[in-house]
């Protein structure tokens, strides 16, 4: 009875370890399931995060054209500031000499209006003098006025171009800081990969031995249920061969007592 009941329990026992590892091993299966989703997931991020990394380069590149294009527009303004600069003084120092020719010839047209007769051409000539001096001093007031307008035009495009200049340089450093940025995200998601990928080989190790370890209890049950049938027939065949020796006892009381019978 002993013999039974010890086959049974071990039989029980191995059913529970049996049920204990196929649930290890479903566990694992979804496991590596769950972390295979996981990678999938880490795959498309990081193939995101390495287009946004090739956009911001992008980007960068283009704020330094920008930066290079502002600031060689800001050097050629300057340049034509300080070009139209000279031609104010060069104009100034014209509408001077107007000026004098002009007086110059107002008295010559005094002298020659005083010489009579013989100052009439001279005062024709320095008419015509003043004339054209009045039209310098009209036309180099124009030219002034223009180059004023010139300058003016210089100096706002300068401050427009000093901040964009601005204007680009701060965009550049946020991108950059973007850029810092989804490099370290690019990092962290590359980890998340390999642990994920290390989780997934670890979980289907895990799954494959578990499935294993099922086969091994399986295998473990049969010979256990074997053992407890062979037990039950031993103890079958010991209660028999308890049955026959108390026969043959009784068997051999009852020749005993045919032997000591005397008639």
């Amino acid at each position: 009875m002993e013999q039974s009941s010890g086959a049974a329990e071990q039989a029980s026992a191995v059913q529970e370890a049996t049920t204990t590892a196929e649930e290890i091993a479903a566990t694992s299966n979804e496991i590596s399931a769950n972390v295979e989703s996981v990678e999938r997931v880490a795959e498309e991020t990081f193939n995101a995060c390495v287009k946004g990394r090739d956009a911001v380069r992008d980007a960068m590149a283009g704020m330094g054209e920008v930066k290079e294009q502002v600031g060689a527009i800001a050097s050629s303004m300057m340049e034509l500031g300080k070009k139209s600069q000279k031609i104010g003084g060069i104009v100034d120092i014209i509408d001077e000499i107007s000026e004098q020719t002009h007086l110059l010839a107002v008295n010559a047209a005094i002298e020659a209006a005083g010489a009579g007769e013989h100052g009439k051409r001279f005062g024709v000539v320095a008419g015509e003098v003043r004339r054209l001096a009045q039209r310098t001093v009209e036309a180099t007031g124009q030219i002034k006025s223009l180059v004023e307008e010139i300058q003016n035009s210089v100096n706002t495009t300068l401050l427009t171009t000093e901040k964009g200049t601005t204007t680009a340089r701060a965009g550049a450093q946020r991108v950059d800081q973007i850029g810092e940025s989804l490099e370290t995200i690019l990092e962290l998601v590359r980890q998340t990969k390999e642990s994920a990928k290390e989780i997934t080989v670890a979980t289907q190790q895990q799954a494959t031995a578990g499935e294993q370890l099922v086969l091994t209890i399986t295998d473990i049950n049969d010979v256990a249920v074997q053992v407890n049938r062979s037990a039950e027939k031993v103890e079958k065949a010991v209660i028999n061969l308890k049955e026959l020796a108390r026969r043959l006892k009784d068997l051999a009381q009852e020749n005993l007592g045919v032997q000591g019978f005397t008639v």
